[in-house]
């Protein structure tokens, strides 16, 4: 797989369906959904946050808040997050979706700064009309979680939770 940025990741997983057949699925759960559940470590333990995101390939996640969010503050001591999104059934369905993707977060710069928050404004420009333009979020930091595993449970597509690993290039 290739990222924006023209880095190929590769992944490996412990379940029986093809590898192309589960990121397909995991871009699609991200491509249909805005808000995530940022998990951060702080000196009283772990931190949940509700956070809006958008995909990017990889897959990867950005996002933006202001530099005193306080999971901004635990990031930046300690990298290690988790985000998780859920889809929970309907009345009457039965199907259940969770992806939870954990690895490390850094603060994007530069060109990678740019491109991720156009991305982030795209996603979020009917939610969020001050996302709408990436000039706009100026005075937001952008930050991007690059999981180096992923855990997927969807229950039309397979009864029990499918990882995937990032291997070593």
């Amino acid at each position: 797989m290739l990222r924006e940025d023209g880095i190929a990741v590769n992944w490996t997983t412990d379940g029986p369906l093809e590898i192309g057949v589960v990121l397909a699925r995991v871009e699609e759960v991200l491509a249909t959904h805005q808000l995530c559940i940022l998990g951060t470590h702080e000196e009283q333990g772990p931190r949940m946050t509700p956070c809006f995101f958008a995909p990017m390939s990889g897959p990867r996640l950005v996002f933006v808040s202001s530099t005193s969010a306080r999971h901004i503050t635990n990031i930046e001591a300690d990298s290690r997050s988790s985000a998780l999104i859920v889809d929970s059934p309907g009345s009457g369905e039965r199907r259940l979706v969770s992806l939870q993707m954990t690895g490390t977060v850094h603060g994007a710069t530069g060109t990678e700064r740019l491109k991720a928050a156009a991305i982030y404004a795209k996603h979020q420009a009917a939610r969020l009309p001050g996302a709408a333009k990436a000039a706009d979020l100026g005075s937001k930091r952008v930050f991007i979680l690059q999981p180096h595993s992923i855990e997927l449970l969807d229950t039309d597509l397979h009864r029990q939770t499918i990882r995937l690993q990032m291997s070593p290039r």
